[in-house]
């Protein structure tokens, strides 16, 4: 698609207040569950994938509320994008495929 034939698309595109609402309302129980001063101080659990649902990384990717995904738009790849994730044998791991590694975390 060209980006004239984009440009007009948009002339006629709409969504409903209902969508908007419900990405409003996404957007600000994650502004208040992680305040951007706040991040920096996140444990690495409260920060990686695999630990639990209320996880900063488990937000960006699923969280959903009222069965709506919050719409961050960063689902899908694989947990390496994040940097660090826990697996599934609850280790610490960055990379992915032959690139995986083991990670330690620092006490």
């Amino acid at each position: 698609m060209s980006l004239d034939t984009l440009k007009e698309k948009a002339k006629t595109y709409t969504i409903s207040h209902e969508i908007l609402d419900s990405k409003e309302k996404g957007r600000l129980a994650f502004v208040t569950k992680f305040p951007i001063d706040k991040i920096s101080e996140l444990s690495l659990d409260e920060y990686v994938l695999g630990t639990n649902e209320e996880s900063f990384c488990y937000w960006l990717e699923f969280k959903k509320i009222e069965d709506k995904i919050i719409g961050f738009g960063i689902g899908g790849g694989n947990a390496s994008k994040f940097g660090l994730y826990k697996s599934k044998d609850v280790v610490y791991q960055s990379g992915y495929g032959k690139n995986k590694k083991h990670c330690k975390a620092k006490s």
